[in-house]
């Protein structure tokens, strides 16, 4: 019986576990990306067969249970390419552009070509301001009277459509098992309804310790790590946020095979294994697209 446990999709969930971290994602990445084509096709065979499994196991994805919601700030190309893929595999999907504070005026254009609803408001994923990033995404949602809410980064990209769901109320791409760094990367993180109507009742939005990231990371190496984060980016670690959040409200995180979202690289993959992977930032190499395996 094959394992739900994606253990194998992710390099620092697969290398140096022990090491909790002493080498960083991205060093991890790069290594795995050097190993050839027997790997891949190990690789592949592997997540095709979880993704079997999970869907076996999980529920039909109907389009008038989503809602997509993507925050931007000054990614106004990315949105656009990202927004593009979603419309041609979710013609008539609810989509919710939240602009953190961004003032592109052309954010009206790129949103009205694909009739997806945009938001306006000031920048709130900034150290201090503690959840009211996560408190406007989930008001947003908590109107659309969908069943899940599925946030979305600009610089993901949409590759197909979901071919099953989680039966769990919280889940993407869980990297970091065995490890302090357990959370689920940003990229695709999707909530149930009640979930969020739980979220927004339980005042953890609201609560002041997370203004502070020593007072909600208690975890001595993820704190350092974090604390470097955001002085180095000046933004909050809100995927981190996000998972303390859903600790405290006692859900549990599933990984979710059919996307695949690392970071800093994307994962070498034929086109389609995955509904979507990321981070694909715009590069003059992502105009090759289309070999297989690659890198966007």
């Amino acid at each position: 019986m094959p394992s739900t446990s994606h253990r194998f999709s992710h390099p620092e969930d697969r290398r140096g576990r022990a090491a909790a971290g002493a080498v960083e994602v991205g060093d991890e990445v790069k290594n795995s990306q050097k190993i050839g084509a027997p790997w891949r096709r190990r690789q592949i065979w592997r997540v095709r067969l979880a993704q079997a499994w999970q869907r076996l196991l999980g529920r039909p994805c109907h389009d008038d249970e989503l809602a997509f919601v993507v925050a931007t700030f000054q990614q106004t190309s990315l949105l656009e390419r990202c927004l593009k893929d979603l419309r041609r595999f979710y013609p008539d999907a609810k989509v919710v552009v939240v602009a953190d504070g961004d003032r592109d005026e052309r954010l009206d254009t790129v949103c009205g070509k694909v009739r997806a609803r945009l938001v306006r408001g000031e920048r709130l994923k900034r150290p201090g301001l503690g959840g009211a990033y996560w408190k406007r995404l989930a008001l947003e949602f908590s109107t659309s009277e969908r069943e899940y809410l599925v946030k979305l980064d600009p610089d993901s990209r949409i590759e197909r459509r979901f071919r099953f769901l989680c039966r769990g109320d919280f889940f993407g791409t869980v990297i970091g098992r065995g490890t302090p760094f357990l959370h689920v990367q940003g990229g695709c993180q999707v909530l149930r309804q009640r979930t969020v109507s739980k979220w927004l009742e339980s005042g953890l939005l609201d609560d002041p310790r997370y203004n502070e990231l020593e007072s909600w990371c208690l975890s001595e190496p993820l704190r350092g790590r974090l604390l470097d984060y955001q002085r180095r980016r000046g933004v909050l670690p809100v995927d981190h946020m996000l998972f303390d959040m859903m600790r405290r409200l006692g859900v549990e995180a599933v990984h979710w095979h059919e996307v695949a979202c690392w970071w800093p690289h994307p994962p070498l993959c034929p086109r389609g294994l995955f509904a979507i992977t990321h981070p694909h930032p715009l590069a003059p190499s992502a105009a090759a697209a289309g070999s297989t395996p690659r890198r966007y």
